[in-house]
C-alpha cells in the first residue's frame, strides 16, 4: 500500500472514528484505509493491500454503484446500503457515501462506511411483526369475504326456491334452476348440471356448459351413478365440485353437481368448514328440487289417469244418450275432509263393489264412478236409485245422515258439489237427495243430460211435499 503524508493520515483517516478508504478510479482497488475500516471489516492492512473493494461486497455489483457519481455535480454523494463480508465470514449491514476526491495529482474515490447492522436488525423485526399482523388482516378479511358469499347464497336460496315453484313441467323446471344458480341470483356457482334418472340410465337434463357425455347407467362405477345410489357424494377443495343426489320421498331422482367460482374455490383451499358448510347448502337445494320434481312427475301421472278417465267418461256418456237412458252425472270435488270421504267410499264398498287402485271406479248397482283428477270424479247415476221408494237411496240417505256428509254451499264452485262435514243443522241430508230429484225431473221435461251443481233448490219445501 503507498505511504501518503502523515498529516494527511492524522487529517483524514487516523483521527476519524468513521471507517474510510480511499479507492483507485479504474480498479476501485483500496488505496488508503483507516483503523476504523480495518476494525469494520475484520481484515488486516496486509489482508486487504491492491484488494477490490467488490471482493468484499456481498452479492452487490459494486461498478453500478459508482457509475451513478458521474451522473452528479462534483462534491455530491451517492448513498448505497450493502453487506460487507468480514474475516469471519459474516455479514455486516452497511451504509457507504461515495464521492471523488483529487490528491497528489491524482483521482480517488472516498468511501465513508457507517454500520447500521443494529438497526437493518430492529428493521427486519418490524417488518417480521407487520407481515404477521398482515397475514392476520388477511386471514380476517378472507374469512369475512367466505362468510358474506356463504350468508348470500343461504338468504338468496329461498328466492330461487320460489321462482322454480312456479315451474309446470319437469325440462322447465330444470331450465330455471340452472339459469338461477348460475346467473343473477345471488348464488353465482361456476357450472351447474342437473342429471335426471330415465329408465336404466342418468340423462344430463340442462346444464350451462357443454358435456361430452349425455347418458350414464345407473349401474355402473361412474361417480354420478355412485352418487345417485347414495353411496358417495363429492366435495373437491382442488375442483370446487360439490355433486350430491337429489332425493324424493320414494327414490332418488337424479343428481345437482356445481362448481364453486374461482373466488369461491380459492376461499375454500384452507378451510375444509366453508366447503362443508357450500356441501350443506346444495345438499338443502338438492332436497327442495327434489320435492318439487316428486310433485311435478305426480301431477303427470294424474293427468294422464284423468285424461284416461275423462275419455271413458265421454264414452258412457254416449252409450246411455244414444239408449236414451235416464240418469243424472254428479262432478264431486275432494274438500279437506277427503280422507274422511275416502274412508265412507271404502265402507260402502260392501253395498257397491270394489275401489280401484288406479281409476276410482267405485260402482254402486247401475252406476259408474269417473276419476278425472287428483280429488274429481264423476258419478252417473240411474233416475230410478235416487227416488224415496228406492232401497238403494236409503241406504245412501242412511249413510249420508249417519255420517253427516252434506253439500257446504260456500264452498261450491260451479257445476262442482263440495262433500264436507258441516255443522249447518239447516241443511238436512235428505234435502240433497231431494234436489238431486228435482233435477232428474227438470232433465226429463227437457228431455236432455242436466249436471247437477250439487245446491240445495229454493223449492226444496214445495218438492218434499209433492213426494210425501
Amino acid at each position: 500500500m503507498k505511504k501518503v503524508p502523515a498529516a494527511l493520515l492524522n487529517k483524514i483517516f487516523t483521527l476519524s472514528p468513521i471507517a474510510m478508504c480511499l479507492l483507485t478510479i479504474e480498479k476501485k482497488q483500496i488505496a488508503f484505509a483507516n483503523q476504523a475500516f480495518f476494525e469494520l471489516v475484520g481484515y488486516s492492512q496486509e489482508d486487504v493491500e491492491n484488494t477490490s473493494l467488490q471482493d468484499l461486497i456481498y452479492k452487490k455489483d459494486f461498478r453500478k454503484i459508482v457509475k451513478r457519481i458521474d451522473c452528479l455535480p462534483d462534491d455530491n454523494y451517492v448513498y448505497e446500503e450493502l453487506r460487507i463480508l468480514s474475516k469471519g465470514k459474516s455479514c455486516k449491514d452497511i451504509e457507504i457515501a461515495i464521492r471523488k476526491i483529487a490528491h497528489s495529482k491524482k483521482h480517488y474515490f472516498l468511501c465513508t462506511f457507517h454500520d447500521i447492522s443494529c438497526f437493518k436488525e430492529s428493521d427486519r423485526n418490524l417488518q417480521s411483526k407487520i407481515q404477521e399482523e398482515q397475514e392476520k388482516t388477511l386471514k380476517t378479511v378472507k374469512g369475512i369475504i367466505r362468510n358474506r358469499l356463504l350468508l348470500e347464497k343461504i338468504h338468496v336460496a329461498p328466492v330461487l326456491l320460489r321462482e322454480i315453484c312456479k315451474c309446470k313441467d319437469v325440462d322447465t323446471l330444470a331450465q330455471k334452476t340452472v339459469k338461477l344458480m348460475c346467473h343473477g341470483s345471488g348464488l353465482q356457482y361456476a357450472s351447474v348440471n342437473i342429471l335426471l334418472a330415465e329408465g336404466e340410465f342418468l340423462q344430463v337434463k340442462h346444464s350451462n356448459t357443454s358435456q361430452p357425455l349425455q347418458k350414464f347407467h345407473l349401474q355402473k362405477q361412474h361417480k354420478f351413478a355412485q352418487v345417485f345410489r347414495g353411496e358417495t357424494k363429492i366435495s373437491s377443495e382442488e375442483t370446487g365440485e360439490i355433486t350430491v343426489a337429489i332425493p324424493s320421498p320414494v327414490d332418488s331422482l337424479g343428481v345437482l353437481q356445481i362448481f364453486l367460482s374461482e373466488k369461491e374455490r380459492s376461499l375454500i383451499e384452507t378451510n375444509s368448514n366453508l366447503l362443508q358448510s357450500h356441501l350443506d347448502l346444495v345438499e338443502c337445494l338438492a332436497q327442495f328440487i327434489g320435492l318439487i320434481l316428486h310433485n311435478l312427475q305426480r301431477s303427470s301421472q294424474i293427468s294422464l289417469q284423468s285424461h284416461h278417465g275423462i275419455v271413458l267418461l265421454q264414452k258412457e256418456l254416449a252409450t246411455k244418450i244414444s239408449a236414451e237412458e235416464d240418469f243424472c252425472i254428479m262432478q264431486i270435488h275432494w274438500s279437506s275432509f277427503d280422507e274422511d270421504l275416502l274412508n265412507y267410499l271404502q265402507d260402502m264398498e260392501e253395498l257397491h263393489g270394489e275401489l280401484s287402485k288406479n281409476i276410482l271406479s267405485f260402482k254402486p248397482t247401475g252406476s259408474i264412478l269417473f276419476n278425472v283428477g287428483q280429488k274429481d270424479f264423476f258419478l252417473i247415476v240411474p233416475s230410478k236409485l235416487i227416488r224415496s221408494e228406492s232401497a238403494e237411496a236409503e241406504n245412501i240417505y242412511r249413510k249420508l245422515t249417519q255420517e253427516s256428509y252434506v253439500v257446504n254451499e260456500n264452498t261450491i264452485q260451479p257445476k262442482i258439489a263440495v262433500a264436507a262435514r258441516t255443522i249447518d243443522e239447516e241443511v238436512e241430508p235428505r234435502d240433497i237427495l231431494i234436489s238431486l230429484l228435482h233435477c232428474i225431473d227438470e232433465s226429463k221435461k227437457k228431455s236432455s243430460v242436466f249436471i247437477w251443481d250439487g245446491k240445495v233448490k229454493p223449492v226444496r219445501q214445495r218438492v218434499k211435499r209433492k213426494l210425501q
